[in-house]
């Protein structure tokens, strides 16, 4: 778990407040997350019914390796403060069956746990992309401020009301 609570996939902390984790542990606990939500999606979704993933952290990190990974159909990512994992997959362009998807990040310029640059390197990857991003930096640390959460929500208002 990261810092004794609960995680998708092991992660650690270094001295310098930074987080670390091995990338095939990452993987192995996104492809059982993925066949898990395509067959929930199969079995629950209604026709017209919207799938959203989204999440804070280290669930915002899962979310866009699910939308990269091009095998679970979403409407749209939310992901708030997430390290960027293309590399780490391997991903160097969004799948065709994902080019429409929205897609909304957050971040906090002050996060000592996932840097700012690491928002910016995600949001730099999804510009050279065709999916509809909406990116915020808001003046906070690793966490999800009121003006964070407003926006959230209007993205997902706007979108999927």
């Amino acid at each position: 778990g990261m810092f004794g609570g609960r995680a998708w996939f092991p992660i650690g902390q270094r001295p310098d407040g930074s987080i670390h984790y091995n990338r095939q542990d990452a993987i192995d606990a996104i492809e059982l997350l993925e066949q898990s939500a395509i067959a929930w999606s199969k079995g629950n979704l209604r026709d017209g019914e919207r799938f959203v993933i989204g999440g804070f952290s280290q669930g915002a990190m899962v979310s866009h390796a699910l939308l990269l990974r091009g095998k679970l159909a979403v409407d749209g990512v939310l992901g708030l403060s997430a390290r960027d994992m293309t590399s780490d997959l391997g991903v160097t362009e969004v799948p065709e069956a994902a080019e429409s998807t929205p897609v909304f990040i957050s971040h906090g310029v002050a996060d000592p746990i996932i840097p700012i640059e690491s928002a910016r390197s995600l949001k730099a990857f999804y510009e050279k992309t065709p999916v509809s991003l909406e990116y915020h930096e808001y003046p906070m640390a690793h966490e999800v401020n009121a003006q964070c959460l407003s926006d959230a929500k209007r993205w997902v208002d706007q979108r999927f009301s």
